[in-house]
């Protein structure tokens, strides 16, 4: 049986730090810029279940026994990569970045389409549309990620909310998108 700790390839525990350090392992391993282009999609529904996993398992730490979390000292290469006062904002103006990438106004294609068209045209601008929209979808893993940090990283910022929000739209979409997709492919 899968359960949190599989999908975060650790054995149970209560430690949050050994928690948080496989999910960011499991995110590493699963972002969009490392991932070959054809998974990218499939990565993204592992990575929402992986965000699902540590929020489960985060919270079940955090309302078991108190823990002790030594923080690390911050060092100078740190703070001089802070340009802004709340670092979740550079995540979250990244992730913003790429989810406004995936509205079809950035489409930028003319014609309509006629799906499973009758002339060679329409299967050319159909195909084209189609390798269109895959080629948006990717940007949604992309964004969903830096949303995800916002919200498991700085859940005191102000972005907060609206990154939450956002990572419910983008899973919503996702499957709206990959239905579309799906349908130019029968």
């Amino acid at each position: 049986m899968i359960n949190d700790y599989s999908i975060l390839s650790i054995s149970e525990t209560n430690d949050i730090t050994i928690i948080k350090k496989a999910f960011r392992a499991r995110v590493k391993d699963l972002h969009p810029d490392v991932s070959n282009a054809s998974i990218v999609v499939q990565n993204h529904f592992l990575f929402i279940e992986v965000c699902n996993a540590y929020e489960r398992l985060s919270k079940k730490v955090k309302e078991g026994t108190p823990q002790v979390v030594l923080k690390t000292p911050i060092t100078n290469q740190q703070i001089e990569m802070q340009k802004h006062q709340d670092p979740a904002f550079v995540y979250y103006k990244t992730a913003c970045k790429y989810y406004e990438l995936v509205h079809p106004s950035h489409w930028n294609i003319d014609k309509t389409i006629t799906i499973n068209g009758k002339t060679d045209e329409e299967n050319k601008l159909q195909k084209a549309t189609m390798e269109k929209v895959k080629e948006l979808v990717n940007f949604f893993p992309k964004a969903y990620y830096y949303f995800s940090i916002v919200i498991h990283e700085y859940p005191d910022s102000v972005w907060f909310h609206d990154s939450q929000e956002k990572m419910l739209l983008i899973e919503k979409r996702m499957k709206t998108y990959k239905n579309i997709i799906e349908s130019f492919i029968t």
